[in-house]
């Protein structure tokens, strides 16, 4: 199996967003509006202009993606559900975490529903930190905003 994360070429808007709908699917039917599960071609379309989206291609195949808001922010984070448990979740992260701390940034941000039954733990074994909870308008959940520490990148020596 061969896997790499490359940058998504606008023209592939149809696929990121396909993805997004599989990846959020189920949080959709569990009643967390999440905008990426219902998110439209115009929108991710717009999106290319102001943030970086990536895919996770397996042996060709698009199987995840992520976007990189040019605030730093991580968000639009999936995994085909076929594709779940190989790993792809965590490696797309890191990659985000990686773009977030190229541009500059210290800590890596993003959200989800307080009371979500497997994100919120997810994030902490990643090494995220609840902040704090807060309400976005028209969501019918509470989010907690998480944040990571990022430090110097791997191949730069400490500041002393």
């Amino acid at each position: 199996m061969t896997v790499h994360i490359r940058r998504a070429a606008p023209d592939e808007a149809p696929v990121v967003r396909s993805l997004l709908h599989q990846a959020y699917a189920a949080n959709a039917a569990a009643g967390f509006n999440f905008t990426a599960a219902t998110v439209g071609r115009p929108e991710v379309e717009e999106t290319f202009g102001f943030a970086g989206v990536y895919l996770l291609v397996e042996d060709g195949v698009p199987r995840g993606t992520v976007t990189v808001w040019d605030d730093g922010n991580i968000g639009w984070f999936g995994v085909s559900p076929e594709r779940r448990g190989l790993g792809h979740g965590r490696r797309l992260l890191a990659f985000a975490e990686e773009r977030v701390r190229a541009m500059g940034k210290d800590r890596a941000c993003l959200n989800t529903p307080v009371n979500h039954p497997w994100l919120p733990d997810f994030y902490r074994r990643c090494g995220y930190v609840a902040v704090r909870v807060v309400h976005y308008p028209g969501k019918t959940y509470d989010s907690v905003e998480f944040e990571k520490p990022l430090g110097p990148r791997p191949s730069e020596p400490p500041s002393v």
